[in-house]
């Protein structure tokens, strides 16, 4: 059985499991998830819900979050946490392999690997796309507003744009993520017009819709989405998931709704850093899908 160990908001845990299923399905065994850090960090403020399992339609998947299983967890975390160890030690302890390296790590993946981190990039599922892109069909259909943008969306030459500010520039947060500029976005909605034309409609997903509403004023097809908030928040990712094209942040949140979109002709535009940290930013550029341009 492989297993991952999943922590993170809906982007994460979404790419845990195309990594661990992708790793599943190779091997022909079972795939599950392990909950542990979600029990473990629960009172901490910066924990976000699991949330995997109320979204999509997921298969038969093992969930566990056991006492037993909560320890070896949150030891691991502790020790790697205070760089006791490396890969190899993560590999001998209960079979554990790190894949958060921009080594490749499959010579040390097998068919009961537990996996810990996690790699940004395709390499680890881009055998298997398609199926997890059917895995990561939403539960419930989109209503109301969502379901009238959804068929505008649709049926125009329609462009997400995603910027994440909000938790970016806490005090936490400040020294560890890129900040993506304003121009950044303007260079990139012009690299998509330049493409397809300028006949575009713009759709604005944001945790800072006022700063986007000043900043992208200057654009007149342009619509900003501020309802979709708290347990709803997913309902953006369903939306940006439709769009032709996509823009995003250095977000997994943006980043999972361009991989699941189903347009055969979609442009997607990526920063060309997310992180601050060289080594880490690495992960998210090992492999890319080819239509994805980055900037």
């Amino acid at each position: 059985m492989i297993t991952s160990i999943v922590y993170g908001g809906l982007g994460n845990q979404m790419l845990h499991y195309a990594i661990g299923r992708s790793l599943a399905l190779k091997y022909g065994v079972k795939y599950c998830l392990d909950l542990s850090m979600y029990e473990i960090f629960k009172s901490r403020p910066w924990m976000r819900e699991y949330e995997l399992r109320n979204v999509f339609s997921l298969p038969d998947v093992v969930e566990i979050s056991s006492s037993s299983v909560i320890k070896k967890t949150e030891l691991l975390y502790l020790m790697n946490r205070k760089n006791k160890f490396d890969g190899k030690l993560f590999q001998r302890l209960s079979n554990i392999v790190c894949i958060a390296d921009t080594e490749d790590q499959s010579d040390r993946i097998n068919r009961n690997s537990t996996l810990y981190g996690l790699d940004h990039s395709i390499r680890y599922f881009k055998g298997h796309i398609s199926e997890i892109k059917r895995d990561f069909a939403f539960k419930t259909p989109l209503e109301g507003k969502n379901k009238m943008l959804a068929d505008e969306i649709q049926g125009c030459k329609s462009l997400s744009l995603h910027i994440r500010r909000g938790d970016y520039l806490n005090a936490n947060n400040i020294d560890s993520y890129v900040q993506v500029e304003k121009e950044w976005y303007y260079n990139a909605i012009d690299k998509v017009m330049d493409i397809v034309g300028r006949d575009m409609n713009i759709y604005v997903f944001s945790d800072d819709i006022p700063w986007c509403r000043e900043v992208f004023s200057e654009y007149k097809k342009i619509k900003f989405i501020d309802w979709n908030i708290g347990k709803d928040s997913y309902r953006d990712m369903q939306l940006m998931s439709l769009c032709k094209h996509n823009i995003i942040a250095n977000s997994t949140f943006s980043r999972m709704a361009a991989l699941i979109n189903a347009n055969e002709d979609q442009i997607v535009i990526c920063p060309s850093h997310y992180l601050k940290n060289e080594k880490e930013d690495m992960l998210y550029f090992l492999e890319l899908p080819k239509n994805w341009i980055i900037i």
